[in-house]
């Protein structure tokens, strides 16, 4: 298996299935920055924080126009099923409606948070998951509800 300082000559898309992956195989040859990407954690504690992207001191710092809406955990209904009750969803979408931070801290905030970053890495509009139909009751029908509440741009 080569290592993250591979040599390999790039390939076409179609062939990184029959190869063995590294870092710099999958990006085509080229090296990757995480500096282009949203790097996202998770602390399990209980409930679990997970946290993607900028927060609003980091919006604030980089003079970026944002909304952001926070929304009780005590609201959902697959926390009010399960008695999981503390917590809340935070997030922060900018002015062209891409979503570009959150802060999830509920039962399953990593995986909640995951489903944001793929949403951020797609560069999907907060509209995508406002008017998502998720399966009830799931953690991840939340999202509805907390893109329904973005107030009114701050910066």
């Amino acid at each position: 298996m080569p290592s993250a300082t591979c040599t390999a000559a790039p390939v076409h898309p179609s062939q990184l299935r029959r190869l063995p992956h590294c870092p710099r195989c999958a990006a085509g040859g080229k090296s990757r920055s995480a500096k282009q990407r949203p790097l996202p954690y998770t602390v399990f504690t209980d409930p679990q924080l997970g946290r993607i992207g900028l927060s609003e001191e980091q919006a604030q710092a980089q003079q970026i126009d944002y909304r952001v809406a926070v929304m009780p955990v005590s609201t959902i209904g697959r926390a009010r099923e399960t008695g999981r009750l503390g917590g809340f969803f935070k997030v922060l979408v900018d002015a062209k409606d891409q979503i570009i931070g959150a802060a999830i801290l509920c039962a399953e905030g990593g995986e909640i948070m995951t489903m944001l970053q793929l949403a951020m890495t797609g560069k999907l509009k907060y509209q995508v998951l406002l008017q998502m139909i998720f399966a009830h009751p799931l953690w991840a029908e939340a999202l509805n509800n907390v893109f329904a509440k973005l107030g009114k741009p701050k910066k």
